[in-house]
């Protein structure tokens, strides 16, 4: 596992072979993860060290009391968001969504069902609301005459705004993630999506920037999405 840095990482607090597993998945989706022992003294001074953007641990084997470990981070590290996994409910469900914790994970899971949580729960700053981030960003297109008259407009606009709100992604690595997303949403196939694209990213680079070399999709996207939040004066990636 790589070291973490500032806000680009995920800590799991869990050292067996289910918490090795998912930090394998989720080092293979491009994310910065780091294993520490699942114990409050630890992992708080390593938070404090690495200021991850995510912690996970389970609270049946946790060395420490948990809540008083939730209770520490929030009020110290208000920018990493806690994800607790617990077969508990009832009171400890309350106490810990009182504390303000990110998701309480009911046990058993998956890595499958644990990539679902942790990709919707990938930091994201509370002003981009997706309609008016979509409005934006699509303000911004027009701006760069990137034509609205392509079927692969609308994509380029879901993958852009995909692009700013999971910066932990690597996002020339899950391309072909992101494109099942968005034709799950129109219902339509990947294929038709990326072709859409491609077809966008071709033109635009052909006719507007006047480039011989061909930009890839993500180059593509990742382009506009820097950008945007550079006209915007937004912290991208």
């Amino acid at each position: 596992m790589t070291n973490l840095t500032k806000n680009t990482g995920i800590l799991i607090g869990d050292s067996s072979f289910f918490g090795r597993s998912l930090g394998q998945h989720l080092t293979d989706l491009g994310f910065k993860v780091a294993l520490e022992r699942n114990e409050s003294v630890s992992l708080f001074k390593f938070i404090e060290k690495n200021s991850p953007g995510m912690v996970i641990f389970k609270a049946e084997t946790h060395a420490g009391d948990v809540c008083s470990f939730i209770a520490d981070v929030n009020r110290n590290f208000p920018d990493t968001s806690v994800f607790v996994m617990s077969a508990l409910s009832g009171k400890f469900r309350q106490e810990t969504v009182n504390l303000g914790i990110s998701e309480l994970i009911a046990l058993p899971t998956t890595v499958s069902e644990m990539h679902n949580y942790v990709f919707s729960g990938a930091k994201k700053a509370p002003e981009y609301d997706s309609l008016r981030l979509r409005s934006r960003i699509k303000g911004y297109l027009v701006n760069m005459k990137v034509p609205s008259s392509f079927d692969g407009y609308k994509y380029t606009v879901n993958l852009i705004e995909m692009c700013i709100k999971y910066p932990r992604l690597n996002f020339a690595q899950n391309m072909s993630l992101f494109y099942s997303k968005i034709a799950e949403h129109h219902n339509i196939s990947a294929e038709r999506v990326e072709r859409s694209v491609r077809y966008l990213t071709d033109t635009y680079s052909g006719a507007v920037m006047e480039r011989d070399i061909k930009l890839s999709n993500s180059e593509f996207i990742v382009m506009l999405a820097d950008g945007f939040c550079t006209a915007n004066k937004i912290r991208f990636g």
